[in-house]
């Protein structure tokens, strides 16, 4: 049953220069072992399934390598053309999750994917759900898409990730997780607004949905 959290598939990008976090599920009380890039971390898995290591601090690299996981009981699984860069998440509603292809951003897709190589710019999308609360597992269809894809891309997601490049020539990796005509308290900490008189409602439909907040009173009189 080993699992590795979204969105830790082929073709990802890390985030350089600080502890990278690796995660996701096994059978309970068995061990992980996570290689890349010359480092070897090791984890158990917990009652619940869920481990967690994280790799010491990497620096940038243009050149794809294989992340490998194994376990205690003879499982594997090997990610390929793995990169080191800069990681950025992008949210919000339909702004965001605008095209690029069908936008002012369109020549600019159009020059990256008639590019002679691949540039090391890349886009994670999540599948679009809801739910009133955080949810542990995220699927996407499409996985990491390349700058040969980039008329696929949030077209702002693609304008800033295409200056950062260009600006600290790193590779550059977008995980964005968009859902159009949503408010933004969903895209809130819980704690950022349940304390808020004004949002008591919404406060109480995310206490009453959530596990792991119904037992929580009411916080307005903190506020």
């Amino acid at each position: 049953m080993l699992e590795l959290a979204a969105p830790f598939v082929d073709h990802a990008i890390v985030q350089r220069e600080m502890s990278v976090p690796v995660w996701g599920w096994a059978k309970a009380g068995s061990t992980i072992s996570v290689t890349f890039a010359g480092q070897n971390k090791m984890a158990t898995a917990g009652a619940k399934n869920k481990w967690q290591l994280k790799l010491d601090p990497m620096k940038a690299s243009l050149v794809g390598r294989e992340l490998s996981v194994t376990t205690s009981n003879g499982e594997s699984l090997v990610l390929e053309d793995i990169l080191v860069g800069e990681v950025w998440f992008s949210s919000g509603q339909s702004n965001m999750d605008w095209i690029a292809g069908k936008s002012m951003c369109r020549d600019l897709a159009n020059t990256l994917q008639r590019s002679k190589g691949e540039l090391p710019v890349r886009e994670y999308t999540a599948d679009t759900g809801s739910s009133l609360f955080l949810k542990s597992r995220v699927n996407s269809e499409g996985g990491w898409k390349s700058s040969r894809q980039a008329g696929a891309f949030s077209a702002l997601s693609l304008a800033f990730a295409w200056e950062l490049y260009q600006e600290l020539g790193v590779p550059i990796g977008i995980m964005r997780s968009t859902h159009g005509a949503t408010a933004i308290e969903p895209w809130t900490a819980y704690e950022g607004y349940a304390s808020h008189p004004k949002l008591q409602d919404i406060a109480a439909k995310v206490r009453q949905s959530d596990p792991t907040l119904a037992a929580l009173p009411c916080c307005c009189s903190t506020w």
